[in-house]
């Protein structure tokens, strides 16, 4: 089991949501929950990037926050395709951690949120090309349904969110 090591009962509410919100931990306890995980590499390494990203279409994320500050100002990253382009030009990847992840076809993305034993279920329709890849770089493009998560998905969330001592969340499916 990866967790964050507090060892006291009043930092284990902090730890909890430490551990929950950092995004390798999350796909490490999700998969042993039950839910499936895209193959993910977590790196600094070009080389291995280049290799990942040769065995099919290939995501990169932040492992934090979409919220980066450069050149003295704000910006938003969002979920990408990396393409041709970015695999020639990986200059600098060393100097902090990068999540490449495969490329899950979708028809929709889902939203799960989580409080106690309840959930509901929002399907997200993408209402064009970039918010297909992610859904947040767009909101004026969305349209949305409540659905029902298939029972397996369900056992696997409530698995989740026992195993990190959480009564509410906000879970991405696509």
């Amino acid at each position: 089991m990866i967790s964050c090591g507090c060892r006291t009962s009043q930092r284990r509410s902090q730890c909890r949501n430490v551990d929950a919100a950092y995004k390798p931990v999350q796909l490490v306890r999700a998969g042993e929950c039950g839910l499936t995980v895209p193959d993910t590499a977590i790196t600094n390494e070009a080389d291995t990037v280049r290799r990942f990203a040769a065995e099919g279409r290939t995501i990169t994320k932040l492992l934090g926050s979409n919220t980066i500050s450069e050149e003295g100002s704000r910006k938003l990253s969002w979920t990408r395709v990396l393409g041709e382009d970015d695999l020639a030009d990986l200059r600098r990847i060393e100097v902090t951690t990068h999540m490449v992840q495969r490329w899950v076809p979708k028809a929709f993305e889902a939203r799960v949120i989580v409080m106690g034993e309840r959930m509901t279920a929002a399907a997200i329709h993408a209402g064009n090309a970039a918010a297909h890849i992610d859904w947040r770089s767009d909101y004026d493009a969305l349209a949305y349904d409540v659905i029902e998560q298939p029972s397996a998905v369900r056992k696997g969330i409530h698995s989740l969110m026992r195993a990190f001592g959480l009564v509410y969340g906000a879970l991405d499916f696509w």
